[in-house]
């Protein structure tokens, strides 16, 4: 998703996307510090990667406190992500570790299984196809059958939850939760639209 914005915002904005060695098709925002040498990790979504600005706050962060900052940021990204086991040794080997609340539409439920990557694409279950959480749940709420969405949405969240656990468990480092959203986390669902 990080070259996609890059390829998007090339006109305005240059991410200077760099590869780090083990983790595959994948390029984050640079730059890539000395990973033998004591490091920040700031892991999350777009926010963290920084889309829209030229300095994001990991580089903010590691200028304030005096040490280099692994910017893991991905767009759609979630917990399975950074559970996966070339990205958990990264954060097990920080200093400090900056988790932003990932995306909800990273997880699975019972409709779509997004249990390989952990990012915003997964399996629809019923039709076999890799489609965008977001085309899936469309899909949900075109059918107009309140108990399904509620029944999905809540299994979604468990399985976010699942994970988000498990990764808080395995991170040795100090942590901190960064909660980045235009609502609260206490909210009450709009059930009649997808990003209500």
């Amino acid at each position: 998703m990080s070259e996609y914005y890059q390829e998007l915002d090339a006109p305005h904005f240059d991410y200077r996307m760099q590869a780090i060695e083990g983790i595959a098709e994948q390029t984050f925002r640079g730059p890539i510090p000395d990973l033998s040498q004591p490091y920040i990790v700031c892991i999350g979504g777009a926010q963290t990667m920084g889309r829209f600005v030229h300095q994001p706050f990991p580089d903010q962060l590691a200028e304030h406190l005096g040490l280099p900052c692994l910017n893991l940021g991905l767009g759609g990204a979630g917990p399975r992500y950074a559970l996966a086991p070339e990205v958990l040794g990264l954060l097990q080997r920080a200093r400090l570790v900056v988790v932003q609340m990932f995306s909800g539409r990273s997880a699975s439920n019972a409709l779509f299984d997004n249990s390989k990557g952990g990012r915003n694409y997964g399996r629809c279950v019923r039709t076999e196809t890799w489609i965008s959480f977001e085309d899936f749940f469309a899909s949900i709420i075109a059918r107009q059958d309140r108990a399904l969405i509620e029944r999905t949405v809540q299994e979604t969240r468990e399985d976010y939850a699942f994970y988000l656990k498990a990764l808080g468990e395995v991170i040795d480092a100090p942590t901190v939760l960064l909660w980045l959203s235009q609502r609260a986390p206490d909210y009450e669902p709009d059930w009649s639209r997808q990003f209500g």
